[in-house]
């Protein structure tokens, strides 16, 4: 089994002498490899709505630069584990080569929170020579670009703010990863008309179904109709909050509830849309897939619900490598 995980915070909550061989968090090289996982989307998360003070600027670029050094360091001492995905050129096709897990895992660079740019343009050009190509447009609070996701429905439906529409524009002339996750459901219908407008899919990296559980993080069918029909993807998150509105005691993530939204978003839109963001590293609850090595277990399961192998491939890799393959350049 091969997988492409859209979403983790592993780079960004690695503490000084932790690295991606030894560390006591969800992902490590020697799990990414016996997991199967061919391309890692691994975030630099800075919650720029957190920051305060007249120094706000300065500290959200430091916690941006270090985060970038730790992506860096990794790849530079981990050659044969890691490779940076960086232009279409660097995502393997699966299909024609079982090989895949000699060249190790590829890293391929996001932004969780496009606040990181304070509205500054040149901040995405700074982000994209880095090797930033998804940005997750929004976290939870407003920023420059738009407006979070809500329980206030006032801010859920307000809509990308004019750098936003300019960083839409700069971001497809690049051949960068457009997410909305996080984002208010008014962002999300300006991203979906500009979809429609470009013909360029699109990304909500780490969501669920809304109407499994109730949370605004989740998407709504409507939504997901308008994502499918993009060719974009969502990937599935593994957070027990957007799984399920019943709560067992323990807040564990489950594999019967992801099996729920799965079942559910392939039934209104297709298995075309589904894909894999396990918010690794950033899920506090207890999970049962608590790392890339029991990947396998939400594979088998599915398998065992009715869902053939050709569905399943889409799920875990296809339908995530339909996407980058078209977006990056």
């Amino acid at each position: 089994m091969k997988y492409i995980d859209l979403h983790c915070d592993t780079l960004t909550e690695l503490k000084e002498g932790e690295t991606l061989v030894r560390n006591h968090k969800n992902v490590d090289l020697k799990s990414l490899k016996k997991g199967g996982c061919v391309i890692q989307c691994a975030s630099i998360f800075i919650p720029t709505g957190t920051y305060t003070g007249v120094d706000r600027k300065e500290a959200i670029q430091t916690e941006y630069d270090r985060v970038v050094s730790v992506y860096k360091r990794e790849l530079n001492a981990n050659p044969k584990e890691l490779y940076r995905v960086l232009t279409r050129r660097d995502i393997p096709d699966i299909r024609q080569n079982d090989k895949m897990q000699d060249l190790g895992t590829g890293i391929l660079l996001t932004i969780e929170d496009g606040g990181v740019m304070g509205g500054e343009m040149q901040k995405l050009y700074r982000a994209y020579e880095d090797g930033v190509r998804l940005v997750t447009l929004t976290w939870n609070h407003e920023n420059e670009i738009g407006y979070p996701n809500s329980t206030d429905r006032d801010i859920m439906q307000k809509g990308l703010k004019p750098f936003g529409f300019e960083v839409l524009e700069e971001m497809n002339r690049l051949g960068m990863v457009i997410d909305v996750s996080h984002l208010s459901d008014g962002g999300f219908l300006n991203v979906s008309e500009f979809a429609k407008k470009t013909g360029m899919p699109f990304v909500a990296s780490h969501s669920n179904a809304r109407a499994i559980t109730a949370h605004p993080r989740n998407l709504p069918d409507m939504y997901i109709r308008k994502l499918s029909e993009a060719g974009g993807v969502m990937g599935l998150n593994f957070a027990s909050h957007f799984l399920s509105d019943t709560q067992p005691p323990d807040g564990e993530s489950r594999i019967c509830d992801m099996v729920t939204h799965i079942l559910h978003i392939r039934k209104i839109a297709g298995s075309e849309v589904l894909a894999i963001g396990s918010d690794f590293d950033g899920v506090e609850s207890r999970m049962e897939i608590d790392s890339p090595a029991k990947m396998v277990m939400l594979y088998e399961t599915l398998h065992q619900t009715g869902l053939s192998e050709d569905e399943l491939e889409k799920i875990f890799y296809k339908n995530a490598q339909r996407v980058l393959t078209a977006v990056l350049r």
